[in-house]
C-alpha cells in the first residue's frame, strides 16, 4: 500500500512539474510575441515621426533599426525564459565545444538534411498553395553597397543562428529533456515552427527544428546547433544574392549545384556518424518513466499558456494570409 501511494505521489509531482515547465515555455513564447510587436510598433512610430520632420531613413539605418528590434525581442524572451524556468542557465545553455570528430560530420550531415527539409517544405508549401493558403515567404532585404549587404548577412545568418538556438534548443528544449529527448525535441521544433510567422517558412522550420534538435541533443552542446543554423542561413543568403545578381539561368544552376553538393557531402558524413557513434538519430528515453507518452501529449494539449501562445502565433500567421 505504501509503495502504491508513493508511486501515485511521484506521478502527481511529475505531472505538476511538467505543467510548470510547459507553462514557462508558453509564457516565454508569449513574451517573444509581445516584445516583437512592441518593437515593431515603436519602429513604425519612429518612422512616422521622422517623416513628419522631413527626415529620411537610409537603407543602412533601417537595417540597423530592424536588427536592434529583433535582438531586443529575442534577448528579452531568452532572459524571461532563464528567469521563470526552474532549471538554471548552466543546464539550459550548454555551450561546451563538442568533440571535433562529431561536430564536423554532424554539421555536414545536417546541412544536407536541411537542404532536403527545404525541398520537402517547398513541396508542402506548393500543396498548401493549391488549397488557397498562400502567404508571404521571408526573403532577406538586399541593397547595393558594402554596408547594406554586410548588415543583411548579419541579420539573416548571424543573429538568428545565435539567438534562436539559445531560445529554442536551449531555454525551451533542455528543461524538457527529463521527460525524454524525443518529447523535448518535438515540443521545441513545434515552437520553432509557429514562431516563423510566415506560411512559406513554417514547413521548413518544423523539419529544421527537428534536425537541429536531434544534433544539439546528440552532441550535448548548443554550439552544434548554432554552427548548423549559421551555415544553413549563410547558404540561403548566398543563394538569394546569386538570384539577385546573376541572370535567371545562371542563378538557378548555381542554386541547384549548391544543393547537390550539400546533399552529396551529407552521405559520407552520415556514414561516419553511423559507424563511429551508432544510430545517427537515436534519442534517449525519459530519465524517469513515470509518465506515459499519452500523458505527455495530453499535458501539452491542455496547457493554457501553450495553447494561448500557439493560438496567438497561428492567428498572426493566418491573418497575414487573409491580407494577401
Amino acid at each position: 500500500m505504501f509503495e502504491d501511494g508513493d508511486l501515485y505521489s511521484r506521478r502527481r509531482l511529475a505531472l505538476r512539474q511538467l505543467r510548470q515547465l510547459l507553462a514557462a515555455a508558453g509564457v516565454t513564447l508569449l513574451v517573444l510575441l509581445l516584445l516583437s510587436n512592441v518593437a515593431r510598433f515603436c519602429l513604425l512610430g519612429l518612422q512616422r515621426v521622422m517623416e513628419l520632420w522631413g527626415v529620411s531613413l537610409s537603407i543602412t539605418g533601417a537595417q540597423l533599426m530592424s536588427m536592434a528590434s529583433y535582438s531586443f525581442s529575442m534577448a528579452g524572451a531568452i532572459l524571461c525564459g532563464l528567469a521563470i524556468f526552474p532549471d538554471g542557465p548552466a543546464r539550459q545553455l550548454p555551450l561546451s565545444v563538442p568533440r571535433r570528430d562529431y561536430l564536423l560530420p554532424a554539421v555536414g550531415a545536417a546541412l544536407g538534411l536541411a537542404m532536403a527539409a527545404n525541398f520537402l517544405g517547398g513541396l508542402l508549401l506548393n500543396w498548401l498553395g493549391r488549397l488557397g493558403l498562400e502567404g508571404d515567404s521571408y526573403r532577406p532585404a538586399l541593397a547595393p553597397g558594402f554596408w547594406p549587404l554586410l548588415l543583411s548577412y548579419l541579420s539573416t545568418a548571424v543573429l538568428p543562428a545565435f539567438f534562436e538556438e539559445l531560445l529554442f534548443r536551449g531555454v525551451l528544449l533542455q528543461p524538457l529533456r527529463r521527460y525524454g529527448d524525443r518529447f523535448a525535441v518535438a515540443v521545441s521544433a513545434v515552437a520553432f515552427c509557429i514562431c516563423h510567422t510566415t506560411l512559406g517558412q513554417m514547413p521548413t522550420a518544423l523539419l529544421m527544428g527537428l534536425v537541429l534538435g536531434v544534433f544539439t541533443v546528440r552532441s550535448g552542446s548548443l554550439f552544434t546547433g548554432i554552427a548548423i543554423h549559421f551555415l544553413y542561413n549563410s547558404f540561403a543568403w548566398v543563394m538569394t544574392v546569386a538570384q539577385w545578381l546573376l541572370p535567371a539561368g545562371a542563378a538557378l544552376a548555381f542554386t541547384w549545384n549548391g544543393i547537390g553538393a550539400a546533399l552529396i557531402l551529407a552521405v559520407p558524413c552520415l556514414v561516419w556518424l553511423r559507424v563511429r557513434f551508432g544510430s545517427v538519430f537515436a534519442l534517449a528515453p525519459a530519465r524517469d518513466k513515470l509518465l506515459l507518452p499519452g500523458e505527455l501529449a495530453f499535458c501539452v494539449c491542455t496547457s493554457i499558456p501553450m495553447l494561448l501562445a500557439v493560438g496567438m502565433y497561428l492567428y498572426t500567421t493566418f491573418s497575414t494570409v487573409t491580407r494577401v
